[in-house]
């Protein structure tokens, strides 16, 4: 067996007294420990040790406190997912350099399941999208289920269970909900669901819920349109070490309406999501109805309906717009 693997960011940092310091120990399985009003007496080398039957690893981080600190280099480690028929590849993206694999015969911790499969079975994979920066939630559209990824333990940490053919996911940053559009079909034929998770970035166990029904039945929808992550910030350029990018592309694109086969790449990058304008509503179509119904994120329910007819219109896309100051 191999020795374990220990990595620590920052390497160093310089802090005034009373602020906080965060240390990001990459151990499979460990918290990272946290420092709050720290003193001059907090100065010193930080250890992270990991040991197992192959051997023993440690990485220390330094933490400088004083009146004057020097610049700390960013906390955030850049990666980079490709999601492909035989697991997960993660990538150090500067350099090119792999930083971990999930194989695709890796039992889920906790679970007697497979990530995808067993020997012989290639991956399946939908839409994958960055959580606050913690989590990589990704669609297994022929497993009808969501698999979470911790960026820190760079494991599969939750199974979440959904409708048929889930495909589609998009992340509500200020509600901290996830909403996912189940095709349920291998082909789009329009009448599809709708699911949430809630509290998607908390370390917790995750269920979907479904938008309040209508008529006491639950909506089959042909196309669920959200609201995208706005940035309104006067000096975009000059602070992208501050933003988060996150980015899905095919290598090899699926048919228009059948579900992604494809390997897939996601690109996140910084530290934190930041919303200057925060979106209250999403909106749904139906299959041939000229118009588009109206939904209430917070309360997840519909509110109301926008009739288009005299228009001739059924809606493909819709473009959300912030006036930002």
């Amino acid at each position: 067996m191999a020795i374990p693997e220990v990595k620590v960011t920052p390497r160093i940092q310089s802090r005034r007294p009373g602020e906080e310091s965060s240390m990001f120990c990459h151990v499979i399985g460990e918290p990272f420990p946290k420092l709050h009003s720290i003193g001059y007496a907090d100065t010193g080398a930080y250890m992270c040790q990991a040991v197992n039957i192959g051997g023993m690893t440690r990485d220390i981080s330094s933490l400088v406190v004083q009146e004057e600190p020097t610049p700390t280099a960013p906390n955030e480690e850049r990666r980079f997912f490709s999601f492909h028929d035989w697991g997960v590849s993660v990538y150090e993206p500067t350099a090119c350099r792999l930083y971990h694999q999930i194989q695709a015969t890796d039992i889920i911790p906790g679970t007697q399941e497979y990530v995808c499969g067993d020997k012989g079975i290639n991956c399946s994979w939908g839409h994958a999208i960055n959580v606050a920066n913690r989590y990589v939630y990704v669609a297994q559209p022929r497993k009808d289920r969501i698999l979470v990824i911790s960026k820190i333990q760079m494991v599969v940490v939750d199974v979440v269970v959904t409708d048929k053919f889930p495909v589609e996911l998009h992340y509500v940053p200020h509600l901290d909900q996830v909403w996912v559009l189940n095709w349920r079909s291998e082909v789009n034929q329009g009448i599809k669901t709708i699911q949430i998770i809630r509290d998607a970035a908390q370390k917790r166990k995750h269920h979907t819920v479904h938008p309040e029904p209508i008529d006491g039945q639950f909506d089959l929808v042909s196309g669920l349109f959200m609201p995208p992550i706005q940035n309104c910030m006067p000096d975009a350029e000059s602070r992208h070490g501050d933003l988060l990018f996150s980015r899905l592309t095919y290598r090899r694109g699926p048919p228009r309406h059948t579900v992604p086969d494809g390997p897939q790449l996601v690109l996140s990058r910084g530290r934190e999501q930041d919303m200057s304008h925060t979106f209250k509503y999403g909106y749904v179509t139906h299959t041939n109805q000229r118009g588009l119904y109206k939904l209430d994120l917070a309360n997840m329910r519909y509110i109301r309906s926008i009739d288009l007819t005299p228009n001739n219109c059924v809606p493909q896309h819709i473009q959300f717009s912030a006036l930002c100051k």
